[in-house]
């Protein structure tokens, strides 16, 4: 297990016992809906439904009807009772992802179910009762949306009862081998393809791109490699234009034209960190030690000296 996933894995056990509203914040694709689902796999209403809904791709035509569920012959086409996606998780856990994406009138049919924990379907007259854990997750800034009236206040409040962020890929590039060793194996396994090995060309070029897409776009470029690689390994020709490109230039750039006081400058900034120390000069850590080596700096030191 790498260090995110150690932290990860720490987060979801604090708050899984309890029913506490959880609020997940981060970029797209930083993994927020593995985080929901683990906390939910952690809690006591493990055995019961985890239900994701995509507020995103909810209409306002279909909202209620969708996430409360609706009566027969509540309108045409209603042909049978539905009984909606919040009541689908009972004992379990409802996962609201992209709540920065509702509508006000949305947020305001929401606000209403999650004070009173019950819900009204369409058609019906009395409001039943649910018993659910609520976990949400956002890309958006909320706080500023509601300083900007785009999202309520009150709302707001009641999903950050515990928050988390969950940290860009760029950020932790010290767990990308682990992370990509994972990636490999279960996509082979979904594409039913035969599992390829990692070389270290291709591990150098990812290490030196900086992951707009995070997890969820280095998932997508494992699949690529995994289905277009001839060989036993994970070919760099099969790797997007855009990647090859980024690592031409940093490496051009950053790598060939670094001086020794340059080097020596950054590892005293980051006091040593050779992981942050490449992040800042836009290198891969692979690309650093060698670039250490040449300038023969000790690469064996983890404090500056001063």
């Amino acid at each position: 297990m790498n260090e995110t996933d150690q932290i990860e894995e720490s987060l979801a056990e604090q708050v899984a016992s309890s029913d506490v509203t959880v609020l997940i914040g981060g970029e797209t694709g930083t993994g927020k809906g593995r985080m929901a689902r683990r906390i939910h796999a952690m809690s006591p209403r493990a055995s019961k439904p985890f239900v994701p809904v995509d507020c995103a791709a909810l209409p306002d035509a279909l909202f209620e009807s969708q996430l409360f569920g609706y009566k027969k012959g509540a309108f045409t086409g209603a042909t049978s009772d539905r009984m909606g996606l919040i009541r689908a998780a009972e004992g379990g856990t409802l996962f609201l992802d992209e709540v920065g994406e509702l509508t006000l009138e949305q947020q305001a049919k929401l606000l209403v179910f999650i004070q009173e924990r019950s819900v009204l379907p369409v058609g019906e007259v009395e409001r039943t009762d649910c018993d659910i854990r609520l976990i949400t997750a956002t890309h958006r800034d909320l706080p500023a949306m509601v300083r900007c009236g785009e999202f309520r206040e009150d709302l707001y409040y009641r999903f950050a009862v515990i928050e988390m962020t969950m940290p860009p890929l760029r950020d932790h590039l010290i767990d990308l081998p682990d992370i990509l060793d994972e990636l490999v194996e279960t996509k082979a396994s979904l594409l039913h393809v035969e599992k390829k090995r990692v070389t270290s060309e291709y591990l150098e070029a990812l290490m030196s791109y900086e992951w707009p897409g995070n997890i969820r776009e280095l998932g997508n470029i494992v699949e690529r490699s995994l289905v277009l690689s001839k060989g036993a390994a994970l070919d760099i020709r099969t790797l997007p234009t855009r990647i090859r490109q980024q690592v031409r230039a940093r490496t051009s750039c950053n790598g060939q034209r670094l001086s020794a006081d340059q080097l020596q400058d950054a590892l005293l900034k980051h006091r040593g960190n050779k992981a942050a120390t490449a992040r800042s000069l836009g290198i891969s850590r692979r690309h650093l030690y060698r670039v250490m080596k040449r300038h023969d700096i000790d690469l064996t030191r983890t404090e500056p000296a001063f």
